[in-house]
Formats: C-alpha cells, structure tokens, sequence
C-alpha cells in the first residue's frame, strides 16, 4: 500500500511540474512582446522542476524563456498598479501641496486632493 501511494504522489507531482511550464499554462502570451516583469507564479512553477530532478525544470525555463511566456506580456502590465508603464511625469512649477494637487488635477482632467496623491520614488 505504500508503494501505490509513493508511486501516486511521484507521478502527480511530476505531471503538475511537466504541466507547469508558462509555455503550456500561458500560451496567449506567446509571440506578444513581453515586459521587463517575471510573472512569479511561473517561475516558481518551473523552479520547483528542479526538486524532482534538474531536466523537467531546466526544459521548463528554457521553454519559457524561449517563447518569453516567464514574462508578463506588455499588455498584463499595464494593469498592475504601480508599474512603471501607468507612471507619468508630471512638471510641477512649485513644490507645494496646492501646485502639486493643480498640476496632477490639469494632467487627469478631474479634479484632484493633495490627501489622494500617492508618491512613488523613481
């Protein structure tokens, strides 16, 4: 009885790591331009082909970096706050709370309050 189940536990596990590679899990992002960001789901997903033996994961990231599927696409970026893709500079003449919230009011086209602007260092 422990055998089956070792033997189970052995072959699931290396179905979901032959499974886990972005090429197979995220095939829309193949042929899109990719972005500087590394989805970490991905990765960890290929990594751990490394802990059942060093081929399946070293396939994996060679897939994966190959057809850029270890990436997220351009596209996926643009909607995680915070990436630099949704950052725009703003020229502000005064470094005061009412020009900063006028100048961020002008470049949104609605009007904004100094208490809603969130700084991000650069």
């Amino acid at each position: 009885m422990g055998r089956k189940v070792l033997s189970s536990l052995l072959v699931a596990a290396f179905a979901l790591i032959a499974t886990g590679c972005g090429t197979l899990l995220k095939p829309e992002r193949i042929g899109k331009r990719a972005s500087d960001r590394i989805d970490p789901s991905i990765m960890i997903l290929d990594c751990c082909g490394f802990l059942f033996g060093v081929i399946p994961g070293v396939v994996a990231l060679v897939l994966d970096f190959n057809n850029k599927t270890i990436y997220f696409s351009a596209s996926e970026t643009s909607s995680i706050p915070g990436s630099v893709e949704n950052m725009q500079a703003i020229k502000v003449g005064e470094m005061s709370k009412e020009e900063i919230a006028s100048a961020v009011s002008k470049a949104l086209g609605k009007e904004v309050k100094f208490s809603e602007i969130q700084f991000a260092a650069r």
